[in-house]
């Protein structure tokens, strides 16, 4: 709706215009949360969700930002987890150790599952399935419907990042500096890459693409794997750790850094095509719309990008 909502960490989340190239992003409205926010907001039907650092889910009207209900999870337990939807409820993550889904409308809560350790990914959906790597180290496949766990898996390792699913394979990197393909239907791992040389934990989530996955790590490197066999098809040095999320634009990926730079990739070599130098980290990942690239740092500053077709993305 040509909006941009934006939330941080001192806890105040605001809508922008997605203004034309060359205007300075105009603030529409500003609201408070208890705690401070560090998941990404998630907008349906005209309504915002998110949860904050002491353990409250929201949900705001996007014209105004007006509260409309507030839920309290258990104990007050920060909220990491970015929220996805199924049908006319929510699904979000708390590290009291629930994934929670609630109805988007009321807030009243649908069902909860409890699991063994902190929920710090954002939950993925596939075939009526959601999906949660933890920090138990296991993932757990639970039946949306039904709100119970229909099966999991011991990856070997903590996990801080969400899965990335398409069909029955799913991907997701962990703090034993392993990324893993899993066949989640069958309960079986089906590759298994490591760095030869650097042993750092994944903390990005990963993009995937018809070959390729991509994702970024805690090594100062941005790998481009095969996604049939897990092998390197390249690796992009950065000159800091990488906790941006990739996201995949046809044959280009775009991905921040601690570096204070957004690059701008080719899909299939990992060359170079672009770069930002911003004034701060970015650690966060980038929102895509209506040809805009937006993006916001450390520094406390949102950057919005001119995508043009064809050609190389300007800052505006």
């Amino acid at each position: 709706g040509g909006k941009v909502v934006v939330a941080s960490v001192d806890g105040k989340v605001c809508a922008l215009e997605l203004s034309p190239p060359g205007k300075k992003g105009k603030m529409l409205w500003q609201q408070k949360a208890e705690g401070g926010v560090r998941s990404s907001p998630g907008i349906k039907d005209g309504k915002i969700f998110f949860g904050d650092d002491f353990g409250f889910i929201y949900s705001l009207d996007l014209a105004t930002g007006k509260i409309l209900w507030k839920y309290e999870t258990e104990g007050g337990a920060e909220i990491i987890s970015s929220v996805n939807f199924y049908k006319d409820t929510l699904l979000l993550g708390s590290y009291d150790g629930n994934l929670y889904c609630l109805e988007c409308s009321t807030g009243k809560l649908a069902w909860k599952v409890e699991t063994g350790a902190p929920v710090h990914c954002s939950p993925a959906i596939s075939q009526g399935k959601t999906f949660v790597a933890g920090c138990d180290g296991l993932l757990r496949v639970i039946d949306l419907a039904k709100g119970k766990e229909v099966s999991q898996l011991e990856l070997g390792e903590n996990t801080a990042a969400s899965p990335a699913v398409q069909g029955d394979n799913l991907y997701v990197g962990t703090y034993g500096s392993q990324v893993k393909a899993v066949d989640w239907n069958a309960g079986k791992i089906l590759w298994t890459y490591e760095h030869p040389v650097r042993r750092f934990p994944y903390y990005a989530s990963a993009a995937i693409s018809k070959d390729l996955v991509v994702i970024g790590g805690r090594d100062k490197y941005i790998h481009g794997l095969q996604r049939a066999s897990g092998k390197a098809a390249w690796t992009f040095t950065t000159r800091a750790r990488v906790e941006s999320s990739p996201v995949i634009l046809g044959d280009r990926v775009v991905c921040g850094s601690s570096d204070k730079n957004i690059y701008m990739l080719d899909l299939s070599t990992g060359k170079k095509i672009w770069t930002f130098a911003g004034d701060g980290s970015f650690v966060s990942s980038a929102a895509i719309a209506s040809n805009r690239m937006v993006m916001g740092c450390d520094g406390g500053l949102v950057y919005c990008f001119d995508l043009k077709p064809n050609a190389k993305a300007g800052a505006k």
